[in-house]
């Protein structure tokens, strides 16, 4: 069994060496969905990845989560005009109930005891046909996975891509799926392996959007994120990739993240 991982990641510290580009490139790519939306990230943690959406044309950005320690450093260290921070108790109601075009919840349902609840409160925080986008681990390659189960205290809730979709459905509509892999070692390259070969079956088109979202996550982490929080990794790359969740991958998948519509 593997070890205990940490509850959150903090920018330059502990495990971010090691998942900090995969957390990262689900906030570039929610930037793609926010132009000109009032947002509310919940969960917020420290703030990274709300600081990224209120530079990524977010008209407004409310960084929510429930420990105040997380959110005085988020104030002290990710700032905007267009961004603020508010606590909030997922199981309990939303911070400000229907003030909001667009929600993130990423890697947050899994924490949680009552993930339908939970559910709920995020549907009640939009307005109506508003939207969310939202991650969680799939609990069959975490903690119910045959071989090499992942053990962490703070996943009570980690679902499969069935029971996840079942938490969704009574509030919101399935617009979209993808799954994203972990990090590759750099020198492994298994991915961009991977992407070549999708090149050589003719899949340029793929490829292209892949390395564009490598180059904007990129240009956003040098632009957006300033000191004493740097992002930087002591290994010299980190590639993952966010692809279309295919039928035949749903219990395969690493990490979910699907876009929703209240219904």
């Amino acid at each position: 069994m593997k070890p205990i991982v940490p509850e959150r990641l903090l920018p330059g510290q502990g495990d971010w060496q090691f998942s900090g580009h995969q957390h990262l490139q689900r906030y570039a790519f929610a930037a793609g969905f926010i132009a000109g939306l009032d947002v509310l990230d919940w969960a917020c943690g420290v703030g990274y990845g709300s600081h990224v959406l209120a530079h990524s044309g977010a008209r407004r950005v409310l960084g929510a989560d429930l420990s105040e320690e997380a959110l005085g450093y988020a104030r002290n260290h990710y700032i905007s005009a267009n961004l603020s921070y508010a606590t909030a108790d997922a199981l309990a109601s939303p911070p400000e109930a229907g003030a909001f075009d667009f929600v993130v919840s990423f890697e947050t349902i899994e924490h949680l005891s009552q993930p339908a609840r939970f559910v709920a409160n995020l549907a009640d925080s939009l307005r109506p046909s508003g939207r969310l986008l939202i991650s969680a681990p799939n609990a069959l390659l975490h903690s119910r996975h045959p071989d090499d189960p992942i053990q962490n205290d703070h996943h009570v809730s980690e679902p499969t891509y069935e029971e996840l979709v079942a938490w969704l459905e009574p509030h919101f509509r399935i617009v979209r799926s993808w799954e994203q892999s972990p990090y590759s070692d750099p020198f492994a390259l298994s991915a961009t392996v991977a992407a070549l070969e999708r090149c050589q079956r003719g899949n340029y088109a793929w490829c292209r959007a892949l390395n564009f979202v490598e180059d904007s996550l990129r240009r956003l982490v040098g632009k957006s994120l300033p000191k004493p929080a740097p992002i930087t990794a002591s290994w010299p790359a980190r590639w993952a990739e966010i692809v279309p969740l295919l039928p035949e991958r749903r219990s395969q998948a690493h990490t979910y993240l699907l876009l929703c519509e209240r219904l």
